[in-house]
């Protein structure tokens, strides 16, 4: 399928919302929680039509385990990005992260990168890093447009949300 295009330029933005699950307890933020979660929601940029990544800006997540959280998962993932007003127009999205403290750190990173493979029925890319110690850790996050063929996209605005969980202990 070929679109024809009166402007190259997109908008792309990734939204980040986060889900922890304690034992006991739904999802939700809870009060006095042993593990907190926290980093920026929205991140925007502009695409101008290259067949190559587009890097959106890096953001850091802090993760603060306040006590003996060995053997939680914190996990994001990610579906494509989608186009706002017609969801037949999508293109892959790529995951990074990394500890920012290096062997200071709190957590371990356990999948390091991860990318949406749509064409192939792959909509879900997903990273995780582990609770080793108690301690604030900082992870640098990378999210990524990934137009494999940028002359089949439409112009506008397309999305993807990226969801933090946690789990365990």
């Amino acid at each position: 399928m070929t679109v024809v295009r009166s402007s190259p330029n997109l908008i792309v933005g990734a939204l980040t919302v986060l889900g922890i699950c304690l034992p006991g307890q739904g999802v939700g933020a809870a009060h006095g929680a042993d593990l907190i979660l926290q980093g920026p929601s929205v991140i925007t940029t502009e695409f101008h039509g290259e067949d190559r990544p587009l890097d959106l800006p890096r953001t850091r997540r802090l993760i603060l385990s306040q006590g003996d959280r060995r053997g939680t998962t914190v996990q994001w993932t990610a579906g494509p990005f989608v186009h706002s007003r017609d969801n037949h127009f999508v293109a892959d999205s790529r995951l990074q992260i990394a500890a920012s403290q290096g062997g200071n750190s709190a957590v371990a990173i356990l999948v390091a990168q991860d990318e949406t493979h749509v064409e192939h029925g792959d909509r879900l890319a997903t990273v995780s890093a582990g609770v080793v110690r108690p301690g604030i850790s900082g992870i640098e996050m990378q999210v990524s447009f990934l137009a494999r063929d940028a002359s089949v996209l439409a112009s506008g605005v397309y999305s993807t949300r990226v969801v933090g969980t946690i789990t365990g202990h």
